[in-house]
């Protein structure tokens, strides 16, 4: 049976069609969950950093802080484990390494420019205030670069905001740094979360309906 090259270039644009909404809810997958998760992460622990305060216990701050990751990151491995496509993607290892990478260099430039600062500020609610701030802005860098290379645009808008949203509560409203966080970061956390569980379901909604019309 002959297939005309008109057929036979409908038949190749259907393919690419499912091709990108197979990858695209395979991105997604998963992905909201992190999202929900830190989100969780971020609003807990800054809102814990807040009754710490309240209590004149700001030296439990940093420890609290280090369980919270720890446990995020923890939960978050388990989650990349559990949707892990049946094909690895070499992206998939890259992005791990983005994240290596980015907090080595992080923790070498602390370290090279420990010297020119203060210890003794570090140790003061101000200065424990300004190392949340930072931390919280080293992923930024990384969800921009991620969306640059994955070309997700959302990740671009996201980092941006919450650095705005950072850099903003730090120098404007430290009084309510903790609070703010809490509200406005964890909340843009939940709220990419959101819609990457409804950027899912359309493309899995997009997969199905593909795959009704070649059946």
């Amino acid at each position: 049976m002959d297939i005309s090259p008109e057929e036979a270039s409908k038949s190749l644009e259907q393919v690419d069609r499912i091709i990108a909404t197979t990858r695209t809810a395979a991105a997604y997958a998963g992905a909201d969950l992190i999202f929900a998760l830190w989100g969780v992460a971020w609003t807990f622990g800054f809102a814990m950093s807040q009754v710490l305060e309240n209590l004149r216990m700001c030296a439990l701050i940093g420890p609290l802080w280090c369980v919270t990751v720890a446990a995020a990151v923890a939960l978050t491995l388990i989650i990349v484990r559990r949707y892990q496509a049946p094909v690895h993607s070499p992206e998939g290892k890259r992005i791990g390494f983005l994240w290596f990478a980015t907090y080595a260099y992080f923790w070498v430039f602390a370290l090279l420019g420990y010297p020119f600062f203060d210890g003794k500020a570090f140790n003061t609610l101000y200065g424990i205030k300004f190392i949340t701030a930072m931390h919280c802005l080293v992923p930024m860098f990384v969800y921009v670069v991620m969306g640059l290379w994955l070309q997700e645009n959302y990740l671009i808008v996201f980092a941006i905001l919450m650095t705005a949203i950072t850099v903003a509560g730090f120098l404007m409203f430290s009084g309510i740094f903790w609070i703010w966080m809490a509200v406005l970061g964890g909340g843009s956390f939940l709220a990419v979360a959101v819609y990457m569980r409804l950027q899912w379901r359309a493309a899995m909604q997009k997969e199905q309906g593909s795959g009704a019309e070649n059946g």
